[in-house]
């Protein structure tokens, strides 16, 4: 267990490092490390997220009409926004919710947690697996022609300290992002093909994180098992 979670631990640090070399840091153009087959391709280019991405706002169906609760459509807020995929989410909603203007974003949508506690200490991004509606505490970000949503995702993902610093406090010490702020946020932005190779590189490394995750957790669990068959029970001790 322990050399698996240093397996783990050193994954994740070399995931980090890697994401700081392939992403040129604020005010740059070029990041430190590029693929042999792009290091003469020249300077990225810097655009606003809002040149990158068709920014729409979520909402709340209404809790007093149930016929627009439970339904097969996943409804996504803060809680949801723990990892980078999302498949699912704990709330659905109904086809009648959305033919009452509840709005729906197709696969590959990105969300960022526009508002919330959660935003004191991170800003979640997230990419969507499949067709899903979201709260007004969150944006969808949905890529323009010419850019991958998957190396937005990253990107955005490696520019956290930066969204960290556009968070302001409002009222109950929640914390709030402002829209035309992250509209203006600079980016640079290489060629289609660079994303695509970026994004496929960091997805694969985060594949293997995931599955030397479970097995960590996998060897955990036998532990665990192991221990109650090798030593009696308080009510067998009592027998």
């Amino acid at each position: 267990m322990a050399a698996q979670a240093r397996k783990v631990d050193a994954l994740k640090n070399h995931k980090k490092g890697l994401m700081q070399r392939l992403f040129p840091r604020e005010g740059e153009t070029q990041p430190r490390l590029r693929f042999p087959k792009f290091q003469n391709s020249g300077e990225w280019e810097q655009k606003t997220l809002d040149g990158l991405v068709n920014i729409q706002s979520g909402a709340t169906p209404s809790k007093a009409n149930p016929a627009f609760w439970n339904g097969s459509v996943p409804w996504v807020s803060a809680k949801d926004m723990k990892r980078l995929f999302l498949e699912d989410a704990e709330d659905h909603i109904s086809a009648l919710a959305i033919d009452d203007g509840a709005r729906v974003v197709p696969g590959g949508t990105l969300l960022v947690l526009t508002r919330g506690m959660t935003l004191l200490k991170d800003v979640p991004v997230c990419v969507l697996r499949r067709e899903m509606s979201f709260n007004q505490d969150v944006k969808g970000l949905r890529p323009k022609d010419g850019v991958d949503g998957l190396f937005l995702a990253w990107m955005l993902t490696g520019n956290k300290q930066r969204l960290l610093a556009m968070v302001n406090v409002a009222g109950h010490g929640t914390g709030k992002l402002d829209t035309d702020e992250l509209n203006a946020l600079q980016l640079a932005v290489p060629s289609l093909a660079e994303q695509q190779r970026i994004a496929s590189c960091l997805s694969s490394l985060d594949a293997m994180i995931t599955a030397e995750d479970q097995k960590l957790e996998a060897l955990k669990t036998h532990k665990k098992g192991l221990l109650q068959q090798l030593f009696p029970s308080s009510e067998e001790v009592d027998a």
